[in-house]
């Protein structure tokens, strides 16, 4: 079980000595604590960009559920934050729906998990999971690929298609106390960019103090 204790929020252990440092409104974006019911939530406007490679690889992410199988620009979005316990450790929960005009809303939900450090792992559904490390660097937060894992009876295996894939990054930039850019790209080493997200949000409901 990861060291986070109840009544605080999950992602104070992986920032660590980093966390007091962080804008007040990732103090709001990470709020939901170890142990309890609390939820979170935040609105966007989104740019979803893809390759031809995205493309092809649509329908598995619609059929895995793990990224966004269209494209488009100025897509609304919320994502719903909400506390987690899975497979013994404390987590959270993003819900994450997706507004094309003309198609019925995406929904794309996924839990992080604890992996060891400042690293957590995205569960997505089928267990595909994508391992990144949490890094404030002073005027941002990074989330650096640390590789793809599947999750097999509650463990999770190093799953190497980078070669397929690509790597992941994301990032999250605090505009105001209420307000914050992210974004997010899967690089291929030989076909640049396969998909990328970005946009702002603005955080619309609190975790309980």
């Amino acid at each position: 079980m990861n060291m986070t204790s109840a009544s605080e929020p999950v992602f104070k252990s992986i920032f660590g000595c980093d966390w007091q440092k962080l804008p007040r409104v990732f103090h709001r974006h990470y709020a939901c604590r170890a142990g309890t019911i609390d939820t979170a939530t935040c609105e966007g406007v989104m740019e979803i960009r893809t390759s031809w490679l995205g493309r092809i690889l649509a329908p598995l992410f619609y059929l895995s559920g793990t990224l966004v199988p269209y494209a488009g620009k100025d897509i609304r979005a919320t994502v719903r934050f909400e506390s987690a316990l899975k497979n013994g450790k404390h987590g959270m929960i993003f819900d994450r729906v997706f507004y094309f005009a003309g198609k019925r809303p995406y929904r794309f939900r996924s839990v992080m998990l604890p992996a060891g450090g400042n690293e957590m792992i995205e569960h997505t559904r089928l267990g595909l999971g994508w391992r990144a490390a949490f890094v404030w660097t002073g005027d941002k937060i990074d989330m650096r690929h640390r590789g793809y894992t599947l999750n097999i009876f509650g463990t999770s295996l190093p799953l190497p298609v980078e070669w397929l894939m690509g790597r992941g990054s994301a990032s999250e930039t605090a505009i105001d106390d209420n307000r914050f850019a992210m974004t997010m790209d899967i690089t291929h080493p030989l076909w640049g960019r396969v998909f990328g997200y970005s946009g702002i949000f603005t955080m619309t409901e609190d975790a309980a103090a």
